[in-house]
């Protein structure tokens, strides 16, 4: 007996689709690195539309179900968020909202102090700050109030508690290594060492690393987002985790936990070439 093509395509397809899960549930340890529920303090839920779409969410939770952060997506694949993004401090109170178009920030974000105040206000357009920005003291007072155009400051004033104007102070301040790219790239050159497994095994590539800088400058929770080898991957992580001090990222003048990305080329004719790609973790302000 012959199945016509189109509907054994059609059975296909639709044994790929039903093996994709529509919930999943993950667990981690407290580097956020993969771990099993009896030793998880995180986990995370991914939430797939239905089983033809890659859009969803993903919500992360505290082991004792306080929820940390909830985001949407237009690709849970390629992670581009899409929809609301919140964040939430550890009692479950909202701490930041913003709305994302496939992967730019786009539209109004807000920030809440833990009395429920607003801490600030404003809007972006396609990752470029726009018109009013306003932020306020845990009191509600104003803090600054600034007027953007497409990601340019056009007119700012910001204020002590009192009232009272005060110099005028970027809103948001990128965490940068002492001495600047060229610096971290003669440090990371000095210090890293080609494995020895990974040169007899002629191992080469890029990887993906990411880090946390926090508010005092120190490196933390690196994670391997894309490796190479495990010889290669464990060289970048005791590289990475000892490396010097950083002038940390400041946002609205207080000092705050910086997401970093950095790309690392492991070739055995040329060397290591590196660059960083900065994304502030907003929900750690």
């Amino acid at each position: 007996m012959r199945i016509p093509f189109l509907l054994l395509f059609s059975l296909i397809l639709s044994s790929k689709l039903v093996s994709q899960e529509l919930i999943k549930k993950e667990f981690f340890d407290a580097d956020w690195n993969i771990s099993d529920s009896s030793t998880a303090v995180y986990y995370k839920v991914t939430e797939r539309e239905n089983t033809i779409s890659d859009r969803g969410k993903i919500s992360s939770y505290n082991v004792n179900g306080t929820i940390i952060s909830y985001a949407e997506f237009a690709s849970l694949h390629e992670q581009k968020r899409h929809g609301i993004n919140k964040r939430y401090d550890e009692n479950g109170a909202l701490t930041s909202l913003y709305h994302y178009e496939f992967g730019e920030l786009n539209g109004s974000f807000a920030h809440y102090h833990s009395n429920g105040n607003m801490k600030i206000k404003g809007a972006y357009f396609r990752n470029e700050l726009m018109d009013s920005l306003y932020s306020f003291y845990e009191s509600g007072f104003y803090r600054r109030k600034d007027l953007y155009l497409n990601g340019k400051l056009v007119s700012g004033n910001c204020y002590t508690e009192s009232q009272q104007d005060t110099t005028h102070f970027e809103f948001d301040v990128e965490a940068t290594y002492y001495g600047g790219a060229d610096s971290m790239q003669r440090w990371i050159q000095q210090n890293l060492v080609y494995p020895q497994e990974a040169i007899e095994l002629n191992e080469q590539g890029r990887v993906y690393v990411s880090f946390i800088i926090e508010k005092d400058g120190s490196v933390s929770t690196v994670r391997i987002e894309r490796g190479v080898s495990q010889s290669i991957d464990q060289e970048v992580k005791r590289l990475v985790s000892a490396m010097p001090k950083w002038v940390p990222g400041e946002f609205d003048g207080y000092k705050t936990r910086t997401k970093m990305r950095l790309p690392l080329n492991f070739n055995l004719d040329n060397g290591v070439i590196n660059s960083t790609e900065k994304k502030k973790w907003w929900q750690k302000n």
